[in-house]
């Protein structure tokens, strides 16, 4: 299934006064940031991913609606040179929504979800704390899989000297590595948790080799 007819199938809705050209306008201009030639891992099958992993690990959960759209636009914006994307994706999630019709108490709390994927740890919002899980689900994917996606990662950062991004890598996996779990939710820790961390300790290892 394409990522416009996933994204219609999940958001845009009967009670939703909107027409058909603006519902065609909101998604091509969603499509088109995670299709930006700069992107590299944030593309739209980052985006896939998580909305798989969602569905497989959180099936039933009344916030779901929330935190599917949550997913849809947590990486819309994206430079990494800057420090405010989930802020900036939050607040474009918040219009985009609106258009479609979505109550603005719906609006907001999606934005709140949104910067549950700033990863600075300590979140208690339930909804917050599935969201950084499946953003993070990836870490632990095949060892291949992994790999690729860190080299993704890096031509993201292309203006940073190879020293400084190993640096810069290692640095922020030692810094998840510290934490009790990498995972908020039992679900995840149960799938992910042990893989993530092998994952993690042999990238850190080949980053500073």
């Amino acid at each position: 299934m394409t990522f416009e007819r996933r994204f219609i199938r999940d958001l845009v809705h009967e009670e939703h006064r909107t027409d058909g050209s603006d519902v065609e306008k909101i998604v091509r201009g969603l499509k088109e940031c995670y299709s930006a030639p700069d992107r590299h891992y944030h593309r739209g099958a980052h985006i896939i991913d998580c909305l798989e992993t969602f569905n497989a690990v959180h099936v039933g959960m009344a916030a779901s609606r929330e935190i599917r759209a949550a997913i849809y636009f947590h990486d819309a914006i994206l430079d990494p040179r800057r420090d405010d994307n989930e802020e900036k994706s939050a607040d474009y999630a918040k219009h985009q929504l609106l258009l479609l019709g979505y109550l603005p108490s719906f609006c907001e709390r999606v934005a709140d979800i949104i910067l549950g994927t700033k990863h600075t740890g300590g979140l208690v919002d339930r909804d917050q704390q599935i969201m950084a899980d499946v953003d993070l689900s990836s870490l632990a994917a095949s060892w291949s899989t992994f790999s690729e996606n860190t080299h993704d990662i890096r031509e993201e950062y292309h203006w940073v000297s190879d020293d400084d991004f190993r640096k810069g890598r290692a640095d922020f996996l030692k810094n998840m590595l510290k934490r009790e779990y990498l995972y908020y939710t039992r679900s995840c820790r149960h799938l992910f948790e042990l893989r993530a961390r092998d994952n993690m300790t042999r990238s850190i290892q080949e980053l500073l080799a």
